[in-house]
């Protein structure tokens, strides 16, 4: 049988979270937040530099009455920020493991600046996803408490209304990509990649659309749970912190499930920094977590049994964000991205249960 093991971990093999100095005119500018946000003077900030999270929104604050940290939302609109640090609140009510927020002076739970959306929290001291199977089972398990309480949660409405709500990737859409990608032709070196792509992804959707994975039970989901939105301690393997609540929208809970279970069973081996479960097959991995996740929060038959193509769908909206960008919009911000969507999308038929 063919071994699925120590595979590229994308851009979250790291497991130790360090912080770097800023220029002195920025991290000026953030004190100045700061001071007339929280009242926080004498300030020491160091932005969050964790492999791929270099030049990142996050801020290590250490003041006279402890340390916290100050992040740039991606947000910047105070209604939907609103609403998320309502869910964060309901969430830790409610047992989940989230940061706690510090409101202002003026006692909102943000403050609103000419540079956009800031909130604050304690800090938690602690470090990401290491890939071992402590923290692998740790992880499942409290992603499968979370989405229970997700499904609770009182503010379903109005995250609807502010972040679009997923099902399935549009089939029409991909067509016209593809249009668009034969007429432009072979002029670059992505353009050849592209090419030589194409006959996969069309034929994949065409499966992903048979499955009809739009039917599976929906609810409000976290949308972006990899090894980097999570604090653990180092020692203990417990999980201290599940982050980044800013995606939270109404989808497939198999959507959710199936894109922690790729990315946190993938980060292992020995292309990560800690190169824990070398050589393991991370579909033993993957079953761990399922093990760990439905132990806590059940899922249905035909969840478990959808999952590779839940798995798939998510990955193919992402390349059909990055081919209509560049083909249709002129746009190669994030053209670069492209081939860990594709790897996504092969490597999502590996988690059959």
């Amino acid at each position: 049988m063919t071994q699925y093991t120590d595979l590229d971990p994308f851009n979250h093999g790291i497991a130790t979270v360090k912080y770097e100095k800023m220029p002195t005119a920025e991290s000026s500018r953030l004190a100045t937040i700061l001071k007339e946000g929280w009242g926080r003077d004498e300030v020491d900030i160091l932005r969050l530099s964790a492999g791929a999270e270099k030049n990142s929104n996050n801020f290590r604050v250490e003041t006279k009455s402890g340390v916290y940290l100050l992040k740039h939302s991606h947000i910047n609109k105070p209604e939907v920020q609103d609403v998320v640090n309502r869910a964060v609140a309901y969430l830790k009510d409610n047992g989940i493991k989230t940061p706690t927020v510090i409101p202002t002076t003026k006692g909102t739970t943000f403050d609103v600046t000419d540079e956009g959306v800031f909130c604050f929290y304690d800090f938690i001291e602690g470090e990401n996803f290491d890939g071992s199977q402590s923290e692998l089972s740790n992880v499942a398990a409290e992603i499968g408490k979370f989405h229970k309480i997700l499904a609770t949660i009182p503010y379903e409405a109005e995250i609807k209304r502010f972040n679009d709500s997923i099902f399935a990737h549009n089939r029409e859409e991909l067509v016209r990509i593809i249009k668009a990608v034969k007429e432009h032709g072979e002029q670059t070196v992505f353009d050849s990649y592209v090419l030589g792509i194409l006959d996969e992804v069309d034929e994949l959707s065409q499966v992903i659309v048979e499955a009809k994975v739009d039917h599976l039970p929906s609810q409000i989901v976290h949308y972006d749970l990899h090894p980097h939105n999570v604090l653990f301690n180092g020692s203990s393997k417990e999980l201290l912190a599940l982050l980044d609540f800013d995606p939270l929208r109404y989808s497939q809970r198999a959507r959710d499930v199936g894109f922690g279970m790729h990315r946190f069973a993938r980060t292992c081996g020995a292309k990560t920094e800690r190169k824990n479960d070398v050589s393991v097959d991370i579909r033993d991995r993957a079953r761990l977590f399922l093990d760990s996740y439905v132990a806590e929060n059940e899922l249905t038959n035909e969840e478990i049994k959808v999952l590779p193509l839940a798995i798939q769908d998510e990955a193919m909206r992402r390349v059909m964000i990055v081919l209509g960008n560049h083909y249709l919009r002129n746009d190669t911000t994030w053209s670069f991205d492209l081939p860990k969507q594709v790897t996504t999308l092969r490597e999502g038929g590996f988690f059959s249960f």
